[in-house]
């Protein structure tokens, strides 16, 4: 077997490019046999998604990536093999997009303030569905000019997370979101903890200390393989997961692109042991 699996996935109900048929085609063609979307805020509609992995002989798992609000500062968990059509945890995602919205009308108004003059409209139209976040400011502010690269939004001038115009998440803590996954059958996991900031460390990256208090409240397992974490992120992540006795997933993280498949990186053993607990997931 290939284990050719990737756990991290965006299409254009969130921040990605692409459609969930166009998504899929591609994967198809890069020989990925189970995967999961997991877009930011957004379910997705289940019966339409499980069709179009099916023309394409695609294993799919339920799939999300939740914005929240731990130790100071912004987290995404990401949660899998929910099931479909939970009343109760679709009204939670549905309180997360909306609040997501709410974030950006915010960020875009502190920007107003300090002269950066682009409106929720533009923003809006950046995106090819509901969706609105951080990804669409920035190309806003590129596409009128007032950055020269798109990477340049994110800095501590614009939206970047030290940024007067940033906002936060609303206190949505890591722990709700874990929980409201576990509700609804799920699996929580955190995603790409190398990429945060910790306060209690000089390390960058999630502490062990926070990453055992959610384990404490649930957390089931951690993105260890992702793009943006460097060897030695990869390393210490997944040292903190198999003393802490928690799963580990690999994801792309895929938006936009090129695709490159993650999984071709990932160490055999490590990839089946992935397999291990995805098999024990609904497909859907």
């Amino acid at each position: 077997m290939k284990y050719s699996l990737d756990m991290h996935l965006h299409t254009r109900k969130s921040d990605g490019n692409l459609s969930y048929e166009e998504l899929f085609s591609m994967l198809s063609d890069e020989g990925i046999e189970v995967l999961s979307v997991t877009d930011h805020d957004s379910t997705g509609d289940a019966d339409d998604i499980s069709g179009i992995a099916l023309k394409f002989g695609i294993r799919y798992i339920s799939g999300v990536e939740i914005s929240s609000f731990h130790s100071g500062g912004e987290v995404h968990i990401l949660g899998y093999g929910f099931r479909n059509n939970d009343a109760v945890f679709e009204n939670f995602i549905s309180q997360r997009f909306e609040a997501r919205i709410e974030r950006v009308k915010e960020m875009i108004m502190k920007l107003n303030k300090k002269s950066v003059n682009i409106s929720f409209d533009e923003v809006s139209s950046q995106s090819p569905g509901p969706y609105v976040g951080r990804p669409n400011i920035a190309k806003v502010l590129f596409c009128k000019g007032l950055i020269s690269e798109y990477d340049e939004a994110f800095s501590d001038e614009y939206i970047g997370n030290s940024a007067y115009a940033y906002v936060p998440p609303d206190k949505c803590e890591s722990i709700k979101a874990i929980e409201e996954i576990k509700k609804a059958g799920g699996l929580a996991f955190l995603a790409h903890p190398g990429i945060y900031k910790s306060n209690k460390s000089f390390l960058k990256g999630m502490s062990v200390s926070d990453i055992t208090h959610l384990k404490e409240n649930g957390l089931d397992g951690i993105e260890v393989y992702h793009p943006k974490h460097s060897f030695m992120d990869t390393k210490r992540y997944f040292e903190i997961a198999k003393r802490l006795k928690l799963k580990i997933s690999i994801g792309s993280d895929y938006h936009h692109g090129t695709y490159v498949p993650i999984y071709k990186k990932v160490p055999i053993d490590v990839l089946k042991e992935v397999y291990i607990w995805v098999s024990e997931l609904n497909y859907h």
